[in-house]
């Protein structure tokens, strides 16, 4: 009798400790701490997200060309603070200067690409992104 009842409260002991180290598993089924699958990493940010979630509509071939180089463009367009290297020297003001001038700028690149991803959507694709969107606001919701 004894040793059932040790071992009812080892597991129940067991049960607790998981539950408060991992809080989040109510909400994510089949997910760890964080929100992140074993070994992978979560997406950084709500720009990423919008990519793959424009990218996983059903596009046409010539809207997904058209939305891959409007993607390609945004970072390509961006300042690169490796210019301040050369093969002999580094340049730290330039580096500063260029590093403070992707920051400053990369709200406002993003949001020209997302106007113009969101322009070469079919009426049906924006009310299925708004949708998907909506549903995983809904589920970050959950994480917190």
């Amino acid at each position: 009798m004894k040793r059932k009842i040790v071992i009812a409260i080892g597991a129940l002991a067991l049960g607790i400790s998981s539950l408060v180290a991992c809080p989040k598993m109510q909400c994510n089924q089949g997910m760890g701490c964080n929100g992140k699958v074993m070994g992978m990493k979560k997406m950084q940010n709500n720009y990423d997200r919008f990519k793959g979630n424009v990218m996983r509509l059903d596009l046409s071939d010539t809207q997904r060309d058209a939305i891959r180089a409007l993607f390609r463009s945004c970072k390509e367009n961006r300042p690169n603070p490796y210019d301040a290297f050369s093969d002999t020297a580094f340049d730290k003001a330039k580096y500063i200067e260029l590093a403070k001038q992707n920051k400053n700028t990369k709200l406002e690149r993003r949001a020209d690409t997302m106007e113009k991803v969101y322009a070469l959507l079919t009426p049906e694709q924006k009310k299925e992104l708004k949708v998907v969107l909506s549903l995983k606001s809904t589920m970050r919701a959950c994480d917190m």
